[in-house]
This record gives structure tokens, C-alpha cells and sequence, in this order.
């Protein structure tokens, strides 16, 4: 029975170490290749643009006391990590590569003080989370997706007196910028030619178009008018006139609006013409929403007149000038050119109100042979079209909101 007994153990114990030896492979594989990884780290190949190399060696050392740095085109050998610290429109990017051809990209937001510190603590991070698996690579070889890139981008914790801004994802592919105060913002886009990007795939970063509204716009504006006259003399009422008028209006970015016009207006009967030239100040407001723009003003004016005959030019009558008001709306479209570069057009409605001094109303004006009648001042309808321009002379408010960020806890 004894013998016996003593077989059955034997038997039993061949087969339970083979499979003990088993589950305890895995565990010795793992430890060893684990520090095959962090052994493997023997030297950093560093080339640092934008921030003080000699400053970034020195905090490397003290937080990486077992890697050898050496320069951009120094020799590394086993076990070396190329590295690539540069500054760019979003912060400074950090860019390590690896022998067997991964990636792995890191960006820090914000110009916070002391650079280096913050870069050689990303470094670290990166370098053990190499090591123990949680960093993505941005791509496999030297082709780099930018939409991998862009998952893979991560901010870095620093020291509490460090705080790093959050990383803010760029546009949705397509999308449109769009007219707000939120300005001077950089956005990443993938690069057309491939030969554009940086080392390890990484793109350029494209700052937008601003889209900021300058404290103050001024720019010309042309137009073609008709007048018409209302109430009486019925005799006379009707289209009185037609000519030309030219702006120059000023334009806070609160929307109010200042501007000067000069107009003229011609009207022709029996061999005269009469000619009314006319200038206005005006104040008002303007509202923007979109493409749609409304301005509405209100005017003094004052309005010199003549007749002449059409066949000499010699003056043959005048009189007063006119002196009036006007209300004026002005509805139309507008767009932007460029930074800070405006176009408007729209319809002009006006109702004007003028009379010489000492007189109410609408006065006639004849020619000295009788035959030729005009209406002047009273009640005045005037439509037209118009063009213009704008451009900044202010520089524009960005809304550059520099708050302060919490600083990320560590990990």
C-alpha cells in the first residue's frame, strides 16, 4: 500500500509542475521585458527649437539621471529615443521616436514661465508611459494619420505652481469659421503636401482667419438717387430729379455711425437745367446679424440750388440754399473681404423735409423767360442704390480671454 501511495503522488506532483511552470513563465517574461524596456532607454537624441536647449538639458538630468543627451546630429546608438522640442501657435510640442519607428507626440499649452521644466516633466511622463504600454503611438512607420495625431496629443501634468492650459480640439473637417468674438484661435488641419510636416508626421499648426471686429471702420459708399416731391404744389409733385451721392461714414465696433454725404441732383424743362447740390451730416446706428446689415441715420442738410440754360450754361436764376433734415434707412448686405476689409450694398430710402430761410414748404423756381417750372424743397421721397466699402483703422479687439486655468492634478 505504501509503494503504492508513493506512485500516486509521484504521478500526481509530474502533473501539476509542468503547469505551475507554466503560469509562472508569463510573470518572469513579463518582469524581464519590462526591464529590457526600461534598460533599453540607454540615450536621448535631442534637438530643441524655440526654447533654451542648455536650460531643457539640465532639467532632463535631473529628471532622468540614467538617460545620456546628446545633440541633433550626435551619435546615440543602442537603446536611443529621438526627441524633437519645438514651439509652434498652440504651445510646445514634444515629438519622441522611437527605433522600431513609433511616434508619440505630446503638446503643452499656454507660455507659462520656465519651459524647460514643464517639457522635461512631459518627457518623463512619456518615456513611462512608453514603458508601461498606456501611450498610443500617432502612427506605425513614418506615415502619420492626422486624425491619429490628433487622438494621440495629450497634455501633460504638471507642478501645481505650472498650470497648463487645456488642450482645445481643432475644427470638425469642413467646417466654416464663423463671425464671433472668439479670436485668434489655432486650429490644425492636415497639410496638402506631406513634405510640410513635421517630424513624426505633425502638421503645421494654421492659425484662422480673424473674424474680430476693429474698434473703428471707416470707408466710402456710392450711390444713384431719385427724388420725388410730395404734397403742394400738386402741380410740380412727382419725380423732381435724379442724380448721384457719395459717403464717407465712420463705424464704431458698438455700431454707431457717423457720416458725411454730398449729393447732386439734376432736373431738365425747356431748354434749363436745374441743379441742387446738396450736403448732409448725419448720425445714427447700424445692426448687424449674419450678412444682413440696417443703418438708420438722421441727417441736417443744406442745400445750395441753380438754374442755367442748357444752351450756354449761363446762370440764369438762384436763390437761398435749402435747409432741411432727413431720416434715412438704409438696408442692405455685407461681407467680409479680409481681416478687417468690408463690402456693403443695399437700397437707400430717405424722407427729407427742407425749405430756403424764412420759408415753409415747397417754393417754385422759374426760369426768367417763364417756360421752364421747378419744384424746390418741401416734402421730399428719395430712393436709390448704393455701394461701399469698409476697412479697420482701430486695431480689433481679438477677446483674447487669458484666464487663468486650474492646474492638473498629478497623476
Amino acid at each position: 500500500m505504501g509503494a503504492l501511495a508513493a506512485l500516486c503522488l509521484s504521478a500526481a506532483a509530474a502533473l501539476v509542475g509542468p503547469a505551475d511552470a507554466g503560469s509562472r513563465a508569463p510573470t518572469e517574461v513579463d518582469a524581464s521585458a519590462r526591464a529590457a524596456a526600461v534598460d533599453g532607454f540607454a540615450a536621448l537624441r535631442l534637438r530643441a527649437d524655440g526654447i533654451d536647449r542648455a536650460a531643457l538639458v539640465d532639467a532632463i538630468g535631473l529628471r532622468l539621471p540614467e538617460l545620456r543627451v546628446v545633440g541633433a546630429d550626435g551619435a546615440c546608438g543602442a537603446g536611443c529615443v529621438d526627441v524633437v522640442v519645438r514651439r509652434d501657435g498652440r504651445g510646445v510640442v514634444v515629438d519622441a521616436r522611437l527605433a522600431d519607428g513609433r511616434a508619440f507626440v505630446r503638446t503643452l499649452r499656454g507660455d507659462g514661465a520656465e519651459p524647460e521644466r514643464r517639457v522635461a516633466t512631459s518627457l518623463a511622463h512619456l518615456l513611462a508611459a512608453i514603458v508601461d504600454g498606456s501611450a498610443t503611438p500617432v502612427a506605425d512607420g513614418d506615415a502619420v494619420a492626422p486624425a491619429t495625431r490628433e487622438a494621440a496629443e495629450v497634455v501633460e501634468p504638471v507642478e501645481a505652481a505650472e498650470p497648463v492650459e487645456a488642450a482645445e480640439p481643432g475644427p470638425e473637417p469642413g467646417a466654416e469659421d464663423r463671425l464671433s468674438s472668439n479670436e485668434n484661435k489655432f486650429a490644425t488641419s492636415a497639410p496638402d503636401d506631406p513634405a510640410s510636416a513635421g517630424p513624426g508626421g505633425a502638421t503645421e499648426a494654421r492659425p484662422r482667419r480673424s473674424t474680430a471686429t476693429p474698434r473703428l471702420e471707416i470707408g466710402p459708399a456710392l450711390g444713384l438717387v431719385t427724388v420725388f416731391g410730395v404734397g403742394p404744389p400738386q402741380s410740380l409733385a412727382g419725380r423732381v430729379g435724379g442724380g448721384f451721392a457719395a459717403d464717407l461714414e465712420l463705424r464704431t465696433r458698438r455700431g454707431l455711425l457717423v457720416g458725411a454725404r454730398v449729393r447732386a441732383v439734376d432736373a431738365r424743362e425747356s431748354g434749363y437745367r436745374l441743379t441742387r447740390a446738396r450736403l448732409a451730416l448725419a448720425l445714427g446706428y447700424g445692426l448687424r446679424r449674419g450678412l444682413f446689415e440696417l443703418r438708420a441715420l438722421a441727417a441736417v442738410t443744406v442745400e445750395p440750388w441753380w438754374v442755367r440754360a442748357r444752351a450756354d450754361g449761363a446762370q440764369a436764376s438762384s436763390g437761398p440754399p435749402l435747409v432741411g433734415g432727413a431720416l434715412v434707412i438704409a438696408p442692405g448686405i455685407q461681407a467680409v473681404l479680409a481681416d478687417g476689409v468690408r463690402i456693403h450694398a443695399g437700397l437707400r430710402l430717405e424722407g427729407a423735409a427742407s425749405a430756403p430761410a424764412g420759408a415753409a414748404g415747397a417754393i417754385e423756381a422759374a426760369s426768367p423767360d417763364g417756360l421752364a417750372r421747378f419744384r424746390l424743397g418741401g416734402f421730399e421721397l428719395i430712393g436709390g442704390v448704393e455701394l461701399g466699402a469698409r476697412w479697420g483703422v482701430a486695431g480689433a479687439r481679438g477677446d483674447r480671454r487669458r484666464g487663468r486655468e486650474r492646474p492638473a492634478k498629478r497623476r
